[in-house]
């Protein structure tokens, strides 16, 4: 019974070491612009105050937040403020300086 429960214990551990890599890799491909529209989502911000924040047009908002829907495979804006809220979570602990500058917490 032991080599089937290590087993399965080695796959569950490769099953989640590929799905962090796979976010990661998500995480990494983020331009700044769409950063900056993650925080602004977290931050309760509406597409009209996001478009006004960062001088662009409404549509051009809705096109990034469309982008970063299909990114990271959500349907929510509050999905998407999680993802925000974890992506700094993960900068603020691996001692990223542009994470400390960038939280305005």
């Amino acid at each position: 019974m032991e080599p089937v429960i290590e087993l399965l214990s080695k796959l569950i551990s490769d099953q989640i070491m590929m799905e962090n890599s796979t976010f990661r890799q998500k995480f990494e491909s983020i331009s700044e612009v769409e950063m900056e529209i993650l925080e602004l989502i977290f931050l309760g911000k509406t597409d009209d105050e996001i478009a006004k924040t960062i001088q662009f047009s409404k549509s051009t908002v809705r096109f990034y937040i469309s982008k970063l829907f299909k990114k990271f495979k959500v349907k929510k804006r509050i999905e998407l403020s999680n993802i925000y809220n974890e992506l700094n979570s993960s900068r603020m602990k691996k001692g990223d300086s542009h994470a400390e500058k960038d939280n305005h917490f």
